[in-house]
């Protein structure tokens, strides 16, 4: 009785494999969100307006560009002027029985992206929502449920602001 999978079988099933994936990774597949970024927006200016001020945006944004390999620097070729941010929380309740409600979460952040070298400026808004149903009566999970759908929400408006810049090309 012969085997169902000779060695030189297997050997070159194994050799077809690999030479597909090595076909794949070179035949210029690319990771969502790599982009070659032009050299002179790898040194970037955030600044926020004086009456601005919101440490999770802040933190979640240079941690967005130290991600890209974005210099944060005071002589950056651009610079990021965050205007203002606006959080909004609204709930709902459907009737008195059901003991349901309904939250909607929104992050609304308007920024101008600046190049210094002649000063040309674009405005742009970048905003996220989130809605979601809870229970009344259980007070700790409409608690975490929020603070996850905020986390995701200003991820989502950093990732915004983040694309912004990089694809941003000044009106000329």
């Amino acid at each position: 009785m012969t085997p169902l999978f000779s060695l030189k079988k297997l050997c070159s099933l194994w050799t077809i494999c690999l030479l597909s994936l090595t076909l794949v990774a070179c035949g210029g597949f690319h990771l969502r969100g790599a982009v070659d970024l032009d050299p002179a927006k790898q040194s970037l200016q955030l600044s926020y307006d004086t009456d601005v001020s919101d440490g999770l945006l802040d933190y979640k944004l240079r941690q967005r560009l130290q991600q890209g390999n974005i210099d944060l620097a005071n002589d950056g070729n651009y610079r990021i002027l965050i205007e203002s941010v606006e959080n909004k929380q609204e709930s709902v309740t459907f009737t008195s029985d059901a003991r349901v409600g309904e939250y909607t979460l929104s992050l609304r952040v308007a920024f101008t992206l600046v190049r210094n070298s002649d000063k040309s400026t674009d405005r742009f808004v970048a905003q996220a929502e989130r809605i979601y149903s809870y229970d009344a009566d259980d007070q700790t999970a409409k608690e975490e449920q929020a603070a996850l759908l905020r986390q995701e929400l200003y991820d989502a408006v950093v990732n915004r602001i983040y694309s912004t810049y990089v694809r941003f090309a000044p009106k000329q």
